[in-house]
C-alpha cells in the first residue's frame, strides 16, 4: 500500500549508504577544492572521498531492498550489474546525505571504457583552478588518489545526472573509480558556479587561457 511504499522509501533514504574511509590526503584535497574562487566571481566546489564496499548486516538488508527494486525494473539485468549500480547509488547517498538517490535510473551511470579519458576530462575541468595553485596540484591529486585506489586496477563510471540544480551552474562532473579487488570506491565530484548577477541575469565570461598543461597519467597494467 501507499504507507508501506512511503516507509520503504524513507528507510532506503536513511539506511542506504557506504562506509566512509578516512584518508588525510583526500581530505586535504577536498578542503582545497571547497569554496575556491577561480577567475572573476566563479566558485569551485569538489570532494574526493573513499568508501568501502564491505557492508554490515544492516547495510546488507537495506541494499537488498534496492537490488530487488532494480531487478524488478529490468529482469534482464545481470546480478553483477545490479550489485554495481547499488554500490554507486550507495556512494551517492553517502556523499550527499541531504539528497535521495534511491530512484536513480541505471541508465544515468555510464562506464568509461578508457579510464584515461576520465582523467583527461577531469584535468581539463580543473586546469584553470590548478593554474591559480601550485603546478604540482594535479600530479599530487592523482598520486593521492592512486595510493588509495590503484588506478591501474579500476573501472571508471560517470553519473550523468544533475546534482547541483542551480541556474548559475557552469559545469559539474561525478566520477567513480571502482576497485573490485580492494572492495572500495573513490568518488570524485566537482562543480563550478557563477556568483555574480547583473540585471537579473548571470554574467557570462570568456574562458581564460590556462598556463598549465593538463596532467596526463597513463594507466598501465603491470
Amino acid at each position: 500500500n501507499d504507507h508501506t511504499d512511503t516507509v520503504l522509501t524513507l528507510n532506503l533514504r536513511i539506511n542506504l549508504s557506504m562506509k566512509f574511509m578516512e584518508d588525510e590526503k583526500l581530505q586535504l584535497l577536498t578542503q582545497n577544492l571547497t569554496n575556491q574562487t577561480v577567475g572573476i566571481n566563479r566558485i569551485v566546489n569538489g570532494r574526493i572521498e573513499c568508501f568501502s564496499c564491505k557492508r554490515g548486516q544492516n547495510d546488507k538488508k537495506a541494499s537488498y531492498k534496492l537490488k530487488e527494486k532494480y531487478a524488478e525494473e529490468d529482469a534482464n539485468m545481470e546480478q553483477q550489474s545490479v550489485r554495481l549500480i547499488t554500490d554507486l547509488i550507495l556512494t551517492l547517498n553517502a556523499s550527499f546525505p541531504d539528497y535521495d538517490f534511491s530512484s536513480v535510473s541505471p541508465s544515468q551511470f555510464q562506464r568509461i571504457g578508457n579510464p584515461n579519458l576520465a582523467l583527461s576530462n577531469i584535468n581539463n575541468y580543473l586546469a584553470e583552478f590548478a593554474s591559480y595553485n601550485k603546478t604540482t596540484f594535479l600530479p599530487n591529486l592523482w598520486k593521492a588518489i592512486n595510493e588509495v585506489i590503484n588506478l591501474a586496477e579500476c573501472e571508471v563510471y560517470e553519473y550523468k545526472g544533475e546534482i547541483v540544480s542551480r541556474g548559475n551552474l557552469l559545469w559539474e562532473f561525478h566520477y567513480f573509480f571502482s576497485n573490485k579487488s580492494l572492495k572500495r570506491i573513490v568518488f570524485f565530484s566537482c562543480n563550478q558556479t557563477h556568483v555574480s548577477i547583473q540585471n537579473g541575469e548571470f554574467d557570462t565570461l570568456e574562458e581564460e587561457d590556462s598556463d598549465i598543461e593538463a596532467y596526463d597519467m597513463d594507466i598501465v597494467e603491470d
